[in-house]
């Protein structure tokens, strides 16, 4: 395999036997060609960060109809909410709505928003995602784990006190 550049884009690609098989990677180039798994996988991870929040800059854009939006904010929620419908704990199934769920959430939302917001909402996403944001990051954590402290406070003064 060897490595090319895509015309409309800057990317690197790896250029396969098959002529029509280009496989686009991110921004850093590396010496392997993405077909492992993991590389696979961690791809449509971050494509799907990238999905996620572009609907919710799309449930907060005037041009998105409202149906879509309330199916937006609440698919965003679900997808970035700590406490899910099954419990990450339970093997297999733990991991079955996050993995069902949220991409079938996202179908539907794309489906209903009109294709201009959705691109500006993508082009906005990528630029968030760029940005280091490690106060807001560091913000959210510490309120989830004091939520989650309190609550535990809570618990353990209604069963023991």
């Amino acid at each position: 395999m060897e490595v090319a550049r895509h015309q409309e884009e800057e990317l690197p690609i790896y250029v396969s036997e098959k002529k029509d098989d280009p496989v686009y990677l991110d921004d850093q180039p590396t010496t392997d060609p993405p077909s492992s798994l993991w590389q696979r996988l961690k791809k449509q991870a971050k494509l799907l960060k990238r999905e996620t929040i572009a609907l919710y800059l799309a449930s907060q854009d005037p041009r998105t109809p409202l149906a879509a939006k309330i199916l937006a904010f609440i698919v965003v929620a679900y997808a970035f909410c700590p406490i899910d419908l099954i419990p990450d704990f339970i093997p297999i199934l733990g991991y079955l709505d996050d993995i069902i769920l949220v991409p079938i959430g996202i179908y539907i939302c794309l489906k209903m928003i009109p294709q201009e917001v959705m691109e500006d909402c993508r082009l906005k996403a990528d630029i968030s995602m760029k940005k280091k944001r490690t106060t807001q990051s560091m913000i959210c954590a510490a309120l989830i784990v004091l939520l989650y402290i309190s609550l535990g406070w809570a618990l353990v003064k209604w069963f023991f006190f």
